[in-house]
């Protein structure tokens, strides 16, 4: 977390200094950002940059944890309310569509996303993930929970499992620009995504002759 002094600056500069380290993640990704070049472009010495953040790990965790996973948490939160009057994957749908045009709306964030996904196995990664111990048995629950309850999904469905599934999506939208190379997510893909896991839920992956063997 960024320091009290940090926090005691004016919200305009605050935001400048932000704005400038996302930009340089996102275009630089972790490992290759540079403070030197951050303070240059806020306009502050390098000296002040020390005073707000310990190192460039906290910048960078504070940005992934705040501005990207804080934001999908809080729509999660949210829509959580409409447990009576949303199904499981159209819960699944209205949260991704928010998220992704959240993301789009700023593309560079989604850049960092995609970034941290290269970071597995690396300290700053493993700090980020430890503080949502609990996201696996939480998010999707409600909602699977609720279904089992109306008949709609089987009682033998590992809950924790299923949960875990469908928070991995996200990972896999960031898989497929690691993998592609490209610079964003087109809606048609999340869409087409969202079509593919509805059918595997509502479907399952065997054929007749499969489930026989």
């Amino acid at each position: 977390m960024p320091k009290q002094t940090f926090f005691n600056l004016p919200a305009e500069k605050q935001k400048r200094i932000l704005d400038v380290a996302v930009k340089e993640f996102a275009e630089h990704g972790y490992k290759g950002a540079n403070i030197s070049r951050m303070v240059l472009a806020a306009g502050i010495a390098k000296g002040s940059f020390y005073q707000y953040f310990e190192d460039k790990d906290d910048l960078y965790h504070y940005i992934v944890t705040t501005m990207i996973a804080g934001k999908k948490l809080a729509i999660y939160e949210r829509e959580k309310a409409r447990l009576e009057d949303l199904s499981l994957t159209g819960f699944l749908r209205l949260i991704s569509r928010q998220t992704f045009q959240d993301l789009m709306e700023n593309p560079d964030l989604l850049r960092i996303g995609a970034d941290l996904m290269r970071l597995e196995g690396e300290p700053v990664y493993q700090k980020i993930m430890s503080c949502y111990p609990n996201l696996i048995d939480s998010v999707f629950i409600p909602f699977i929970q609720h279904e089992i309850e109306q008949g709609e999904i089987s009682g033998k469905v590992n809950l924790r499992l299923l949960n875990f599934i469908l928070i991995s999506l996200g990972l896999y939208l960031a898989y497929d620009l690691k993998t592609t190379n490209a610079e964003t997510i087109h809606e048609e893909f999340v869409d087409q995504m969202l079509d593919d896991m509805e059918y595997i839920l509502k479907n399952g992956i065997y054929t007749d002759k499969g489930k026989s063997i």
